[in-house]
């Protein structure tokens, strides 16, 4: 969501907008919540997906999917065993 490409969400359920000093998010603590936005690629074109891991937080995991190809997710976990 930076203010030069700013993250517009195409319809959410069950997310929200958060910020931390100077960062922002999307969030959820709804098991199964849905976030969707509008990707637009020319060509072979990459998506990138930034999102927080942590060993303390309690996160679960994100599934992402282009079209409507959700049995094929790409899942992100969110529990990650660094302590960094």
């Amino acid at each position: 969501m930076s203010k030069k490409s700013p993250l517009v969400p195409y319809a959410m359920d069950g997310w929200y907008p958060w910020s931390w000093k100077d960062k922002s998010y999307f969030v959820s603590k709804t098991p199964g919540a849905k976030i969707t936005f509008e990707v637009e690629l020319a060509g072979m074109g990459i998506v990138l997906v930034s999102y927080l891991r942590s060993r303390v937080f309690g996160l679960g995991d994100l599934k992402c999917w282009l079209d409507d190809k959700a049995y094929d997710p790409k899942v992100f976990e969110g529990y990650w065993d660094d302590p960094t």
